[in-house]
């Protein structure tokens, strides 16, 4: 399925697709390298080093990954298996000749093709601490469902925890996990580290009920993150991508009744574009992430000093935005 899936799509935030082949009755998928590891590894080495991520880099990596599940959504695609540990990390020469740190969603394994987003599909899928209440009850998964464990992943970035854990045997764990998912009530961020704006996203798309979470069309229509995206995809992607324009609002007929009714008419984000501690905390997570793997790759300087190299060119553009 991952090859077939794979085969049909081409974004810039998703991993791309080479070949594949079958060896002593296991299929093999080939997908091209991505070299900064994955942000499961960043977010516990900035755990490690307690150095928690800016508003500025939490939403540098969340806007990323919405524009890579828009893709995918609107190629009527569920992913089923959103966790950290399958965005990839990816170093990329941009347009105007910098480097950059860019997402790359992955393992479309578990994929399911749907001819409505809405539609729900009975399935198995394989990270019990990223399922929605829906799916632990059996009641099937659909679009909304990704956008639950895309908040998921988003609560870690902020809290460098996952929502729902469990403790003592595997069967103990995950009963311990899948009632903390049905009956958690409201699950919030630190409101003195992060923006109200921020926090309300994150209750929006860890709601119970999947009608009251936004779609991924909904959330990309909110200023606060709207204004990131042509910082990630070239004027020809955004016009595929947005063809109504990037100033307008995409709601319409899509908003159902009440549906982000307080986010709509949230007070105005004037957070900088530009901040100048923007990765200044990722450099040593980074680099020890690149420390084990070019070891065994036996590129340890060649990689390291692109990472620096891009970094300093980061906190220059930010500081020459800040002028």
């Amino acid at each position: 399925m991952q090859a077939n899936v794979l085969n049909n799509l081409s974004h810039p935030n998703i991993i791309g697709y080479r070949e594949s082949f079958t060896d002593c009755g296991y299929l093999y998928t080939v997908t091209d390298y991505s070299d900064s590891g994955d942000l499961s590894q960043l977010i516990n080495e900035r755990a490690k080093a307690k150095q928690p991520f800016s508003e500025t880099e939490v939403m540098y990596y969340f806007v990323q990954i919405l524009l890579a599940l828009k893709y995918v959504h609107d190629n009527q695609i569920l992913h089923r298996n959103l966790k950290a540990s399958n965005i990839l990390l990816n170093i990329i020469n941009a347009a105007d000749g910098t480097q950059r740190l860019q997402i790359k969603l992955c393992d479309f394994g578990i994929a399911n093709l749907l001819h409505q987003p809405e539609q729900m599909a009975v399935i198995q899928v394989a990270t019990p601490y990223y399922l929605s209440p829906e799916v632990v009850q059996d009641q099937g998964y659909n679009n909304k469902s990704d956008i639950w464990s895309l908040g998921c992943v988003l609560y870690e970035l902020c809290t460098f925890n996952r929502v729902f854990t469990g403790q003592s045997s595997i069967g103990q764990s995950l009963y311990v996990v899948f009632t903390k998912i049905i009956m958690e009530k409201q699950i919030t961020i630190d409101s003195s580290k992060y923006s109200l704006d921020l926090s309300d996203i994150v209750n929006l798309m860890l709601s119970k009920d999947p009608e009251k979470r936004p779609s991924v069309n909904q959330l990309l229509a909110l200023p606060i993150i709207r204004k990131w995206i042509p910082r990630f995809l070239a004027k020809k992607t955004q016009d595929q991508e947005f063809p109504e324009g990037l100033g307008i609002n995409l709601y319409g007929q899509e908003t159902q009744i009440g549906l982000l009714k307080h986010l709509i008419n949230l007070k105005k984000f004037d957070q900088k574009f530009g901040d100048q501690v923007l990765f200044q905390n990722t450099k040593e997570a980074l680099m020890k992430i690149k420390d084990q793997k070019d070891q065994v790759l036996g590129k340890r300087e060649k990689r390291v000093d692109k990472v620096l190299e891009l970094i300093k060119k980061l906190q220059e553009d930010d500081e020459h935005n800040d002028i």
